[in-house]
């Protein structure tokens, strides 16, 4: 069959077949992307589909090709999987960006599926098809481009921003190539030529550039596992230590004191104790919201150890302290946990200390806070002490 036809065209052959079985083996190992959040594995499930339905769509051209012996530009099923393959792409970068595709864009993908294929599939004219298949397309690509966007945004990695720009020339392109049908229909043959070399190479460039992105994305998910408590979500000793390297580099440019808060849980123990670890980890991640409610969004809250919790407050002073622990104080108080006990009751016991030098060591800061902490508890508990030397010295 190779031989009935040109060498061009045999040559298209053997580069659809290849694509087509590229596409399938990523498809397989897109699958063994690590994915963390809901949201990472429903992305996961739109690139495995899009990678599946791209080789479906270059079998479809080498099937075409090597039956008819010509490559027919919008036959229905070419038509129909271009459009569904750069249509799950969408939702896809909303899903790695750990955001909902917009309504808009679920009506504006289905408007061009449901009229754009039926319609090309009815329109006798060749030249009508490829305006119908140009303006669907564009609609498609002008989509995806502020999903894009939206996803580079969010991850900020540069695989994403040159996807970007690829898919910005894409649709250039294809306004070019509509334009040019408008003035002059004879222009066809290069349309013809534009599907065979050109669209071969940009979807095998996006489609790289995609894996290259959502690897990049995953790592960086990887990396913030790491730098997470695994039950509370807030961060961990380990990137404690980099969040106070970088609160020091602040203080040093700016010259503002910020803060090191050491808080526990008042008698954890006995909660585990008496109601199961289980109600143990319901009591801590209850706690871990009440941090997160309580701190500004420049602030860090972090878990150190069992019931035992680091916080970071930038540009402190010690009524902004005693504002912050106080109400901290309030909302741990107000916590119920019926599912466990209505009569528990949980409290926490707070020191704190202002770091306005910056050669002082996370260590030192450290133990000066436990030290208010270990105060507080011999005092009673359910209270906060603030370091008086560390105050001192900040107002100089």
């Amino acid at each position: 069959m190779m031989e009935s036809v040109p060498e061009q065209q045999g040559s298209m052959l053997t580069v659809y077949l290849g694509l087509s079985l590229l596409f399938l083996i990523l498809c397989f190992l897109s699958l063994r992307f690590p994915a963390g959040s809901p949201h990472e594995h429903r992305a996961r499930r739109f690139m495995a589909i899009f990678l599946g339905v791209q080789s479906a769509w270059y079998l479809a051209f080498y099937a075409t090709l090597a039956t008819s012996g010509e490559n027919r530009l919008y036959p229905t099923l070419q038509d129909g999987l271009g459009f569904l393959s750069y249509t799950l792409t969408v939702p896809m970068f909303h899903a790695f960006a750990n955001r909902a595709t917009p309504s808009y864009n679920w009506w504006i993908m289905a408007g061009t599926l449901i009229l754009a294929v039926p319609v090309t599939v009815a329109v006798p004219s060749y030249i009508d098809k490829l305006h119908i298949g140009n303006l669907a397309t564009i609609a498609i690509m002008a989509v995806n481009i502020k999903a894009i966007g939206t996803y580079m945004r969010v991850t900020n990695n540069v695989a994403a921003s040159i996807l970007w720009y690829l898919v910005l020339l894409f649709a250039s392109l294809l306004c070019l190539r509509s334009l040019a049908l408008f003035v002059d229909p004879g222009v066809a043959v290069w349309n013809e030529s534009f599907l065979s070399f050109l669209l071969p190479l940009m979807s095998l460039s996006v489609t790289i550039l995609i894996l290259a992105s959502v690897g990049l994305t995953a790592q960086q998910s990887l990396i913030r596992l790491a730098l997470r408590d695994q039950l509370t979500g807030l961060r961990n000793r380990h990137a404690l230590m980099e969040d106070y390297q970088s609160f020091i580099s602040r203080l040093s440019r700016s010259g503002n004191a910020f803060a090191l808060l050491v808080c526990d849980i008042d008698h954890f123990k006995l909660v585990n104790d008496k109601y199961t670890h289980e109600a143990g980890d319901k009591v801590l991640k209850a706690f871990a919201q009440r941090l997160n409610r309580v701190l500004r969004e420049e602030d860090i809250a972090a878990r150190v150890g069992g019931e035992e919790f680091v916080l970071l407050v930038s540009d402190a002073s010690p009524q902004i302290l005693a504002r912050i622990c106080e109400r901290l104080l309030e909302e741990v108080r107000s916590m119920a946990f019926p599912d466990i006990s209505p009569d528990l009751v949980i409290t926490t016991s707070i020191g704190a200390v202002l770091v306005d030098d910056e050669n002082i060591k996370f260590e030192s800061a450290f133990r000066a806070a436990d030290e208010q902490l270990y105060a507080v508890k011999a005092g009673g508990r359910d209270a906060f002490a603030l370091s008086r030397s560390q105050i001192e010295n900040s107002q100089g």
